[in-house]
């Protein structure tokens, strides 16, 4: 199992030799690429020969693009059109994965709530985009990890599954993000029980982890905010047993946290894969 980062890295045409020393200095095998919907081969080209360089795999390519279950065909083509340029570029990049949020009708952003995110109708429109990149996934030989949250069309683990077998490709599989799926003070308070409801429906099609952590803020409604891996009160040590059982030599990716705080969440994390018995790798694999 090794270790990555959805963090520390600039704007594509900042990153630099230093940055991937950085990276690399800072415990990590591997980092997710962030990319414009308008990336160059030549910039895609110019990244790899730095990662590769400097022993840091490209783990994630994650693209920005309209949301695969907006209502507007054009709009949603358009999402559609570029994730199928993204296979291309996962490809090239030689990528393990290629990133999928499966979006929302909030238009404030893919991750925020809407009342009709749980429609059969949007649910159907969500399948019919996956169909189209998948059937490009299968062309150039690339694994799509798409990922799921309690706000989103992929709100629970059964969901996740449904949409995955409805699609019916190899090429389609899943991003395990536990925090994600807390969606009230049962699971808030029992994580391991959840942890064990996510792996053993969705362990088979797991690809790629993200790793971060949680605490319910004191307000008079339910609040769940992100913390620093440590603080909070997910599972850490059971998540990464389930991971290492299903992708023994895949990454976990720790996410959403600025750079000075990355230390502090590492060594948490080095300290649950101690007690988990387990030994991150030390250097990429392909």
């Amino acid at each position: 199992m090794q270790l990555g980062i959805a963090g520390m890295m600039p704007p594509l045409n900042e990153v630099s030799e230093k940055t991937v020393s950085r990276i690399r200095e800072a415990g990590f095998t591997g980092v997710a690429c962030k990319l414009p919907a308008n990336v160059s081969m030549a910039e895609i080209e110019t990244l790899k020969a730095l990662l590769e360089n400097g022993g840091i795999k490209p783990v994630q390519t994650n693209p920005t693009n309209e949301d695969l279950v907006n209502p507007d065909r054009d709009h949603r083509n358009q999402g559609i059109k570029t994730m199928q340029h993204m296979c291309h570029v996962t490809r090239r990049l030689g990528a393990d994965n290629l990133y999928v949020r499966p979006g929302s009708l909030n238009p404030e952003g893919p991750w925020y709530p809407h009342p009709r995110n749980r429609d059969p109708r949007t649910k159907e429109l969500l399948i019919n985009s996956l169909k189209e990149i998948s059937a490009t996934a299968e062309t150039e030989g690339i694994c799509l990890s798409m990922e799921g949250h309690v706000l989103s069309p992929l709100y629970n683990a059964e969901r996740v599954r449904d949409v995955i077998e409805a699609v019916g490709s190899k090429a389609l599989r899943f991003n395990m993000d536990p925090v994600n799926f807390v969606d009230n003070l049962t699971d808030a308070y029992n994580t391991t029980s959840l942890l064990d409801n996510l792996f053993d429906i969705l362990g088979p099609y797991t690809t790629c982890a993200h790793a971060k952590d949680f605490f319910i803020d004191n307000k008079l409604v339910l609040h769940l905010e992100e913390t620093i891996i440590g603080r909070g009160l997910m599972d850490q040590v059971t998540f990464l047993k389930k991971f290492n059982q299903y992708c023994p030599k895949g990454y976990i990716l720790i996410e959403h946290l600025q750079d000075n705080q990355v230390p502090e969440a590492k060594a948490a994390f080095d300290s649950a894969a101690k007690q988990a018995g387990l030994v991150w790798e030390q250097t990429q694999s392909n």
